[in-house]
């Protein structure tokens, strides 16, 4: 087996191992504790996300496009105080979207939850790859040609289906002209008793 195939076995491992993992993830959370709010969303998103990526990978720079998103999304939702971040509610003060990543009570040193920061990055993770897959099947079914018309086989283009006019005569349905002779009506014989001329 060469470098090439052990990369490839070693990707296809990891990204279908991610998969189940996030697919039970979300079944056994749903089950055992369903909740509203950014609780649902996340397990939706880590739902979605998992059965994508059983199903069709993607291309390395896609995932490292939907990586730098998913960092850039963490940091910019971290930036504005968030009460409705799942998690950590009894901090007055709460930071990052879906799950609490900074939190603190007022005159009370801040507590950083880095196991939320890992999900939320894997949220967003998620989320960008998801929408991306989505993308992109919306552009390839844009770009299909159109299927042809049913009831018999499509011309090539600047075919010309007219056919050339026909120099041949028509049959004539006149009958021509008889040649026959008609038969010769006899001469008429003279009433004249004399035989030979004689009188």
């Amino acid at each position: 087996m060469g470098d090439g195939d052990l990369r490839t076995t070693l990707a296809t491992g990891a990204r279908l191992l991610c998969g189940w993992a996030f697919v039970a993830i979300a079944v056994l959370d749903l089950v055992t504790g369903f909740q509203t709010g950014p609780y649902l969303v996340f397990h939706l998103v880590l739902l979605a996300g998992g059965l994508l990526l059983l199903q069709r990978p993607q291309k390395p720079f896609a995932y490292a496009v939907s990586t730098t998103l998913a960092v850039l999304t963490t940091v910019v939702a971290a930036l504005p105080s968030n009460a409705q971040a799942c998690c950590m509610r009894g901090l007055d003060v709460r930071h990052g979207y879906p799950l609490t990543v900074l939190g603190w009570n007022h005159r009370q040193p801040v507590h950083f939850a880095p196991a939320h920061t890992i999900a939320d990055l894997t949220f967003w993770f998620l989320a960008w790859m998801t929408l991306s897959f989505m993308i992109s099947r919306v552009g390839r079914g844009g770009r299909r040609l159109p299927h042809p018309v049913l009831g018999g086989p499509s011309e090539p283009a600047g075919s010309d289906n007219s056919a050339p006019p026909s120099t041949t005569a028509p049959p004539s349905t006149t009958a021509p002209p008889s040649t026959t002779t008609p038969p010769s009506t006899p001469a008429p014989v003279p009433h004249d008793k004399s035989v030979g001329g004689l009188p």
